[in-house]
């Protein structure tokens, strides 16, 4: 139980990470037109 929490939370903080760097990279697209 304990491991699949910790891999679903590793999960999770690879997708917000990947989202945040998406997003940062939009508001910089946009903000270079």
């Amino acid at each position: 139980m304990i491991d699949e929490v910790k891999s679903w939370i590793e999960v999770m903080l690879k997708v917000a990470k990947f989202v945040f760097e998406v997003v940062k990279f939009k508001k910089n697209d946009k903000s270079h037109r």
